[in-house]
């Protein structure tokens, strides 16, 4: 029986753990996404793709080796004349071989195309995972933010509701015309639906973090541990340290610069194979049987498509224009990073100040509603300063939020 009690102690005690781990941070989301995420899977496999293309360039180099074996059964029938019937069969089996030695460089140029292609892949994938896990990050901040909006959204109720009562209060001692209470449950049904659509956000955002890092659909997400805060502005770099560094180190620049060369590669190969080009081949064949041969041959060959119609060179043209295509997209590319640098970096110093600003505004809009609070309780005030104030302090609540995770 120790085994067994042993064995069960053990699954308890991984049940604890599981369910212990009620909490989810940046750094597990990132991983999950990472480890489940589809477009980041894809991305890989089309790195392995291309390595498979650059073996394929490589194994030209390689002779081909083709062994072969077979039975053959053979009926005949005449009848003509004398009908006669004849048969046979025979077992037959053979070796071939044959070695491109030399070429005028399609082979090398064919090696060096998908190498650049493998490079080009390789930092397309990165790019890939790159915006992959930046919104990663985006959409784990919006849950943060929309669950941080209910909790404004419960306090604005409970606000709303603690109105009502002195309202009620106040007509029940002739303190207040009845009429007021209609002014204050139209704020709390208004309170609560605001609360119902904060609570219809965070499902929203929920699904979508789910979707991204691969949650089961299912299950509920637990609760999302909270980032410290931004660091201070004066530890952002400069503009032009930012854009000299982005568009030294972008993936996607420089996937498209390895696209480049590797176009640049294939036209060297179309314009070679246009003119005059020659191979060098060996070849060896064995048969084995009753009869066998053994054939040998080396081949050496000069060709040149004398007339094909312009296709040879048409093909070589229609590469040189997708290279001067390229250059160009490229050059948009590059404008668009350093536009997108600096709308982030300005977007980034505008709502840092926001933040601040935000912060200002929430302490005097909690100062002012707690005085026109306490003013109406002790009927010092009327419900339209409660109201207002209410109202103000709402929208220095939400804002201090937006603004909140705005800087993230």
């Amino acid at each position: 029986m120790v085994r067994p009690l042993s064995v069960l102690a053990l699954c308890a005690v991984c049940f604890a753990t599981v369910g212990a781990q009620t909490r989810l941070d940046l750094d597990q989301a990132l991983r999950l996404a990472r480890e489940n995420n589809g477009t980041i899977r894809a991305a890989w496999l089309d790195i392995e793709g291309a390595r498979s293309r650059v073996r394929q360039n490589r194994a030209a180099f390689f002779p081909t080796i083709t062994p072969d074996a077979g039975y053959r059964y053979q009926r005949q029938e005449s009848f003509t004349g004398l009908r006669s019937t004849f048969k046979s069969d025979d077992a037959f089996a053979g070796i071939a071989a044959s070695w491109r030695l030399l070429d005028s460089g399609q082979r090398q140029l064919g090696v060096a195309g998908s190498s650049a292609s493998l490079t080009a892949q390789e930092l397309s994938s990165l790019q890939t995972l790159r915006t992959t896990l930046t919104e990663v990050h985006v959409r784990y901040f919006e849950v943060l933010r929309a669950r941080k909006l209910v909790e404004v959204s419960k306090s604005t109720v409970a606000r709303a509701q603690e109105v009502l009562k002195q309202v009620q209060a106040r007509i029940r001692v002739k303190d207040m015309a009845e009429k007021e209470e209609l002014q204050a449950k139209a704020d709390v049904l208004n309170a609560e639906v605001s609360l119902l659509s904060s609570q219809n956000r965070v499902e929203t955002a929920e699904a979508e973090l789910k979707a991204i890092i691969g949650w089961d659909s299912s299950q509920e997400l637990p609760d999302l541990a909270d980032v410290p805060d931004f660091p201070s502005e004066s530890q952002l770099e400069t503009l032009d340290q930012l854009v000299a560094f982005g568009l030294a180190n972008r993936p996607d620049l420089q996937s498209r610069e390895a696209s480049l060369k590797s176009l640049g590669y294939s036209l060297k190969r179309s314009q070679l194979e246009a003119g005059p080009t020659y191979t060098v081949d060996a070849n060896f064949e064995r048969r084995f049987g009753p009869s066998p041969t053994e054939t040998s041959n080396l081949t050496a060959m000069v060709s040149m498509p004398l007339f094909d119609g312009n296709r040879s060179r048409e093909a070589a043209n229609e590469i040189r224009l997708n290279v001067m295509a390229t250059e160009s997209e490229l050059k948009q590319l590059r404008r668009d990073a350093q536009a997108s640098i600096e709308s982030t970096y300005k977007t980034l110093t505008q709502n840092r100040q926001r933040l601040r600003a935000a912060k200002l505004a929430f302490d005097a809009a909690k100062l002012n509603y707690e005085a026109a609070e306490g003013a109406f309780s002790k009927g010092a005030a009327d419900l339209i300063a409660v109201i207002t104030a209410q109202v103000s302090l709402v929208t220095a609540e939400s804002n201090l939020v937006e603004a909140s995770y705005d800087t993230y």
